[in-house]
């Protein structure tokens, strides 16, 4: 990317207005965060992907309008990792609980992006409730480490790269930037059960819009979400000893120095974005697109699930064995 492509997406007046309103919501969660008590141990506070969606969407108000379906699927998203969070007893629960918690959100937005026929509507409705509830269980174990937001952001910059529209994608890429403080350089907001599975179907949403005119891109859009797709499932393939479905964190949560643990996750995801985004997105057939994607999403599962201590996604290597 150059100077001149950097300069053009600061002078889009639909990114500044992102980028105002993230910023506003930034303001307003600092206030918040504040306000509470500092005494407790896990001090992040699940508020970030709430202010995401809720600055992606006035801004997209502002620009373009907002259709009711979509504002009331992104609600019913939230209320999904709410349920869930509160159901589901153990991580492989709360994840099957979420994913039927968020059919009825997902189908409001499958709807408000306007697919070509009802099988593209599943497929798509179908994509972000099992999204929301895979990305929901890895912020999860990212809470006290407050990756969710910055993973979040290069996801959104992957869309950006891939969609053939950008219109939208720089609305949502402008309110996810002033967002990312939150999680770093300090950790003080998760994107939270709530926020995280909003946020899916806002990314969903904007990539479907964005990308309808090459379909290829929509998938690859999508599995921009990298990581966060991949940590939960590379869970289910590791045993903890001793079992802790929601743990005390990643690897990188319990490590003195979250940051550099994070190294591995970080670079892992931006990977999986270029792949997904600049390999699997500029297809123009769809089910191509999702087999390169798809491919890339499995090598890096098994990858986190076979060398931990490489990927620190689901516990240390040390104390982790895989199951047989």
């Amino acid at each position: 990317m150059s100077v001149d492509d950097v300069r053009r997406i600061f002078d889009d007046p639909g990114f500044v207005m992102g980028l105002f309103v993230g910023a506003l919501a930034v303001a307003v969660g600092a206030l918040f965060i504040a306000a509470l008590p500092r005494s407790s141990e896990d001090s992040v506070v699940p508020l970030a992907g709430l202010l995401l969606v809720g600055a992606a969407a006035l801004a997209l108000r502002d620009q373009f309008g907002l259709a009711g379906d979509l504002a009331v699927g992104l609600a019913l998203l939230a209320l999904a990792g709410i349920s869930a969070g509160v159901a589901g007893r153990t991580r492989l629960n709360s994840v099957a609980v979420h994913t039927v918690a968020a059919l009825p959100g997902a189908w409001l937005i499958s709807g408000a992006a306007d697919l070509d026929g009802d099988v593209s509507r599943v497929l798509f409705g179908a994509a972000i409730a099992v999204g929301s509830a895979l990305t929901a269980a890895a912020d999860d174990s990212y809470r006290r480490s407050a990756l969710g937001p910055v993973l979040v952001l290069a996801s959104l910059a992957g869309v950006y790269a891939t969609v053939p529209d950008t219109e939208r994608a720089l609305v949502a890429l402008g309110a996810a930037l002033p967002l990312a403080v939150l999680g770093w350089p300090i950790a003080l907001a998760s994107l939270g059960r709530a926020g995280a599975s909003a946020t899916v179907g806002l990314l969903a949403w904007v990539a479907a819009t964005d990308g309808s005119a090459r379909p290829g891109s929509v998938v690859g859009a999508i599995a921009c979400l990298g990581i966060l797709l991949v940590e939960p499932t590379a869970g289910a393939l590791v045993r903890r000893e001793p079992p802790d479905p929601f743990g005390d964190g990643t690897a990188v949560d319990r490590s003195p120095t979250k940051w550099r643990a994070a190294a591995p996750v970080l670079l892992a995801h931006v990977a999986l974005v270029a792949v997904a985004s600049r390999v699997a997105g500029l297809r123009n057939d769809a089910l191509e697109s999702a087999l390169i994607a798809g491919l890339a999403l499995v090598s890096a599962t098994f990858l986190a699930a076979r060398w931990p201590t490489l990927l620190p996604l689901t516990g240390d290597g040390g104390s982790s064995t895989r199951i047989p």
